[in-house]
């Protein structure tokens, strides 16, 4: 089965442009080389994936759209890891669950980033995530 990932990103400030990059996910494992964290590790009411960075897309997390404990891949969306964070699908997420993600974000930039970039490894991740209150 072969799944991908579209992102669409939106910049400028009175001109904005639509940039749309495909990214093809060739196996499983691509997908599966994300670690999931979950509502006890994060504080957010949904399970969310980090991963190092693979392909040419900029650093983003993807972000279950139910509140549950349980993984599905099929009801993600990515949210770009920068100031502000920005959803690259037009929908998903409420505006509540999106102001969440964006404050666990915001908190956890640099960890993200540095994960991102492959400077940590997850253990380091998992330790220095600043939880958001319940």
């Amino acid at each position: 089965m072969q799944h991908f990932i579209v992102n669409i990103n939106k910049r400028g400030g009175n001109h904005v442009k639509n940039e749309k990059t495909i990214h093809y996910a060739n196996n499983e494992e691509d997908l599966f080389s994300m670690a999931n964290l979950r509502q006890k590790t994060t504080g957010l009411p949904m399970v969310i994936w980090v991963s190092e960075k693979q392909g040419s897309h900029s650093a983003r997390i993807k972000v279950g759209t139910t509140h549950s404990e349980k993984i599905n891949l099929d009801e993600t969306v990515s949210i770009s890891i920068s100031n502000p964070p920005v959803m690259v699908a037009s929908s998903g997420l409420s505006n509540k669950d999106l102001q969440l993600v964006s404050e666990f974000i915001k908190r956890n930039e640099k960890l993200l980033l540095d994960y991102w970039n492959k400077e940590i490894d997850t253990g380091d991740l998992i330790t220095n995530l600043i939880k958001l209150d319940s």
